[in-house]
């Protein structure tokens, strides 16, 4: 068996690293998910008026969690995006959610289908009632 050189144990030694690394960001986004969840109930419950459904997912590909709220109506709902933006603020804010990534959008009404389609990397997807 031919010993490995120094550039590959070098190679070797930042895959081992990398890997480490993206466990452990995984592991921060695990760790988080029950009180994300209710903070995300929470505010779609406050804003359940304009809400048709609302998903959360883990996107591990890339190590972060998407959230996108689907409108009740077609048309382009300002306000509705600016308390997404205030949510996402405040979970910016919040130290329990300090080692994670979440992308929020909110979408015109389209079907649970095209919602869900938006989770290109998706993973353990989850729906926010």
């Amino acid at each position: 068996m031919k010993v490995p050189s120094a550039t590959t144990k070098k190679a070797i030694n930042k895959l081992n690293k990398c890997h480490k690394d993206m466990l452990h960001s995984v592991e921060a986004l695990f760790a988080v998910y029950d009180p994300l969840v209710e903070k995300l109930q929470e505010w779609v419950r406050e804003n359940n008026n304009s809400i048709h459904k609302a998903y959360l997912c883990m996107c591990i590909d890339i190590i972060m969690w998407k959230f996108i709220a689907v409108q009740k109506r077609v048309p382009f709902d300002g306000d509705l995006m600016d308390k997404m933006s205030d949510c996402d603020v405040e979970i910016a804010r919040d130290k329990r959610f300090r080692d994670i990534n979440i992308d929020s959008m909110v979408m015109p009404r389209v079907s649970s289908d095209d919602a869900l389609s938006a989770f290109v990397y998706g993973k353990f997807i989850t729906e926010i009632k």
